[in-house]
């Protein structure tokens, strides 16, 4: 792009064209509570400022906090807990309202059961209980954090959106220097500013950005040019959240297990939204129910039961009337006699449910628990 002060050049959009930020597509992570068996490593929390008073979760008296940061933007957050030095904030300073920064361990396998944190100077002191004892889900409010995103010891991602990495690079290709560069996205805000480059020199960002749904930002870039011009130049990036593909059909059973040998490895459930009221099945004395999804979408699924480190729900999120979803053994092996699972949106358990799978008791397809149908099982 050429200016009367010279020539600026932003990598992406729309011209020139050389290598840039574009289209990517996403797959949704997670989302969910943390269990006592998956603990957290990492935790994603976003800074919104506040009160106290404005905390929104299910530790009670777990969790505390004291003092403010009312709307102080950039603050730095220091961690006081056990093992400061395993255990590490990032970024730690410079965090403006709407930024995410991590808690994470470094030189432990989990963070401790209290992560305890400094906010703003001394503004504001949050102990937050992560052994997952205490209920931790994304989407809860602690004084002047929000929870964005829990990495458990399994691995596994739960956030409310997946995290975007974006980079940003502006080169001076002319002969004189250029003063007061600036990248300001959109979506993100101001990426740097006051910035000067030689003739020939590049610098490059990055910023973060949790995504749920489609997103395009768009950045612009100014510079002051060695004429006393202003030149400027444009970029976008469009991120595409793509949905999990569906489970693949599963081979057709007899319909009925009733038999002590032989036992599911994987049942599939549909999801009505229903309560208990709604069940119809012959387990009686060994099904058991509580709680009421009353027709709520989209909802995820976590498995409560034994071996929970060694079964997988798929999909366990992004559940919505009349999908599909099944509880497997990665290892192919059966099920448990009791399989324990529930029903939750936003952090909130809506439905528990425990549903025999020994075959003890009659299995059947059709059969309702609650809020869900089977609609098949594989055995072992």
């Amino acid at each position: 792009m050429e200016t009367e002060g010279g020539t600026v050049t932003y990598q992406g959009d729309p011209e020139p064209d050389p290598v840039r930020i574009s289209e990517c597509a996403l797959d949704p992570a997670e989302g969910g509570v943390c269990s006592k068996k998956s603990k957290v490593v990492d935790l994603g929390l976003r800074y919104v400022g506040g009160e106290c008073s404005d905390s929104s979760n299910g530790q009670g008296s777990k969790f505390k906090c004291e003092g403010s940061t009312g709307g102080q933007s950039p603050i730095d957050v220091i961690y006081t807990g056990k093992d400061a030095s395993k255990i590490i904030v990032s970024p730690s300073d410079g965090i403006e309202l709407g930024d995410v920064f991590h808690v994470i361990a470094t030189g432990r396998k989990e963070l401790h059961a209290e992560t305890k944190l400094e906010a703003a100077d001394g503004g504001a002191y949050v102990n937050i209980h992560t052994s997952c004892s205490q209920p931790l889900g994304v989407g809860d409010r602690f004084g002047p954090f929000e929870v964005v995103s829990f990495v458990g010891k399994d691995g596994v991602l739960h956030a409310s959106g997946s995290e975007v990495k974006y980079t940003y690079i502006v080169t001076n290709p002319n002969a004189t220097s250029i003063d007061n560069v600036s990248i300001v996205d959109d979506q993100i805000g101001v990426i740097v500013s006051g910035l000067s480059l030689e003739p020939g020199e590049s610098a490059a960002y990055e910023a973060f950005q949790m995504i749920s749904e489609d997103t395009t930002n768009v950045a612009f870039a100014t510079a002051d040019s060695g004429g006393g011009f202003c030149a400027e130049a444009v970029a976008s990036a469009t991120v595409t959240v793509v949905a999990p593909p569906p489970p693949p059909e599963p081979p057709r059973g007899s319909g009925l297990c009733a038999d002590k040998e032989s036992k599911p490895a994987t049942v599939f459930f549909e999801y009505t939204g229903e309560g208990c009221d709604a069940s119809t099945n012959l387990q009686e004395g060994k099904f058991v129910c509580s709680g009421d999804p009353d027709g709520a979408t989209p909802i995820s699924v976590v498995f409560e039961g034994k071996d929970a480190s060694k079964t997988v729900v798929t999909p366990s999120s992004g559940i919505a009337i009349g999908s599909v979803f099944s509880i497997a053994r990665q290892d192919g092996r059966k099920l448990r006699a009791e399989t324990k699972f529930q029903i939750r949106q936003g952090g909130e358990t809506l439905q528990s449910l425990n549903v025999h799978t020994s075959c003890s008791k009659p299995l059947a397809v059709g059969d309702k628990f609650g809020g869900v149908t089977l609609t098949n099982f594989i055995l072992e």
